[in-house]
């Protein structure tokens, strides 16, 4: 477990080492980690165009039990596995004004996957935008020493398996 703990250090180091050499990245970064989720869901409220599609229906509510499924086990993981955000303990300087509060797993990496891929069946053009969404906030809340790699991962983790279950259901 150690090693993983320097592995993921290491890491989130690696990245945040490139604030502050870019400062259109930064500015991007800083949008991603603060923004990044409320234009997850305007793509996903564009499917409001397509309401007449077959899909769209089973697309509304298929993202809608995915991030249900979600939302539970991240909570249960962070009450169980308490983390403590990377800068609370120094290991990064954080790019966005954050309240401490537990880090693992991502609760925005694993709603922003759940929701890009339970929306790709209905509408394939949308959830890639949104997979992209998805990694770039994920790259940006580790970038903002909001998270370390490992929780974004792991976040990424449990939207793909929500999203799983949703597109079994629905």
């Amino acid at each position: 477990m150690q090693s993983l703990s320097r592995v993921d250090r290491a890491l989130l180091r690696g990245v945040q080492a490139l604030a502050g050499r870019h400062h259109a990245l930064d500015l991007a970064t800083i949008f991603a980690a603060r923004w990044g989720s409320y234009l997850q869901i305007l793509v996903w409220l564009s499917l409001l165009g397509d309401w007449r599609h077959a899909g769209f229906v089973r697309g509304w509510l298929r993202t809608g039990l995915a991030l249900g499924l979600v939302t539970l086990p991240v909570f249960a993981l962070r009450a169980l596995l308490p983390r403590q955000r990377p800068f609370e303990v120094a290991d990064a300087v954080p790019l966005v004004a954050r309240e401490p509060g537990p880090s693992f797993p991502s609760r925005h990496t694993a709603s922003a996957v759940a929701m890009a891929l339970a929306v790709r069946p209905t509408s394939p053009g949308r959830g890639a935008v949104m997979v992209l969404l998805a990694i770039w906030m994920g790259l940006a809340r580790i970038q903002c020493g909001l998270h370390y790699p490992s929780d974004v991962l792991g976040g990424a983790l449990l939207g793909w398996l929500a999203a799983r279950v949703a597109r079994a259901v629905l």
